[in-house]
């Protein structure tokens, strides 16, 4: 049998994925930092093993991605069909285009070695490959990706927010330096509450509930957008 070359890009057979396939292909990474930096403030002597710096370009790496993943999703689940195979070094060229903190996160990590570039570089390549998966998703997997992640967006947004009022409100009332504010263990917390947060937001999305009343974890800031699937 023949294989187009833009079958890798396609769905197989449009078969919607399991409910608990879904649950877990989502939760796994959230689940998995969110351990990793349990045992990092909870038992760092028995974190030895943990690469912190690994760790930290992953982060990073996710930060830096928020807005490019949000672009990605929002043209994917509002396409009609799938683009033409060709059409791949022109998206990823004009994504790295506007988003030039992807391809300096992407030198970063090959600069730091294989074991943090490549996680990230196929991070880049599975959103990339929604353009191809999610234009023939049922309209409920459509808006569930468009909620998980929008609402890591806005979770970033609020929670980086809140921790700059914080630091400020602490810097003028105990005049502390700004090197405590962004001290790397403070740092810590903040992301744990980000990821837990995450954590939360992929069991709730894939609940009965969210099915019957779709709707962002913060619908104040997101105003219906993630429910919105005008055809481009």
């Amino acid at each position: 049998m023949n294989t187009s070359r833009g079958a890798l890009f396609r769905p197989e057979n449009d078969r919607p994925e399991s409910p608990a396939g879904a649950l877990y292909s989502k939760l796994f990474p959230e689940l998995s930092i969110l351990v990793l930096l349990v045992l990092l403030i909870l038992a760092p002597q028995q974190a030895w093993w943990i690469d912190r710096q690994a760790l930290e370009f992953g982060v990073m790496a996710d930060g830096a991605t928020l807005m490019l993943s949000a672009t990605l999703i929002d043209v994917a689940s509002r396409l009609q069909r799938a683009p033409p195979w060709w059409l791949v070094p022109i998206i990823v060229t004009g994504l790295f285009l506007a988003y030039p903190e992807a391809w300096q996160m992407l030198t970063m990590g090959w600069s730091l070695g294989i074991w943090c570039f490549l996680p990230f570089a196929w991070s880049i390549l599975e959103r990339l490959r929604e353009m191809w998966t999610l234009p023939r998703a049922s309209r409920i997997e459509k808006i569930r990706r468009r909620t998980l992640t929008f609402d890591r967006l806005y979770t970033a947004l609020v929670l980086g927010g809140l921790w700059i009022g914080a630091g400020l409100l602490w810097l003028l009332v105990f005049g502390a330096g700004l090197e405590a504010i962004f001290d790397t263990s403070r740092l810590e917390w903040l992301l744990l509450a980000f990821y837990a947060i995450n954590v939360g937001n992929v069991i709730r999305v894939h609940r009965p509930a969210f099915q019957q009343r779709p709707r962002s974890l913060l619908p104040w800031i997101d105003g219906d957008q993630a429910s919105y699937l005008d055809p481009l």
